[in-house]
C-alpha cells in the first residue's frame, strides 16, 4: 500500500537525519548525506547486515562522527 511506502520512507529519513531534506534532489545532497541516503535506501530494502568498505572516506571529521552515530 502507498501510505504504508510512505510511512516507512518518511520513518527512514528520519533515522538517517535527511527528513529535513525530503525535498532535495540526491545530486545537491553533501557527499555524507549520498553515503546516508544509500545506507537509508538499503536499510528501507529491508536488509539485514549490511557490508561497508571504506564508507567514511573522502569525509571531513564531523561528517565522519555523524556517520558513524549512524
Amino acid at each position: 500500500d502507498a501510505r504504508d511506502a510512505n510511512d516507512r520512507a518518511e520513518e527512514v529519513m528520519e533515522m538517517i537525519k535527511l527528513d529535513k531534506k525530503r525535498d532535495t534532489l540526491a545530486m545537491n545532497l553533501t557527499y555524507a548525506e549520498q553515503r546516508a541516503l544509500e545506507i537509508g535506501i538499503t536499510i528501507a530494502g529491508g536488509a539485514s547486515v549490511i557490508l561497508l568498505d571504506e564508507p567514511t572516506a573522502g569525509m571531513s571529521k564531523s561528517e565522519t562522527k555523524r556517520f558513524v552515530q549512524l
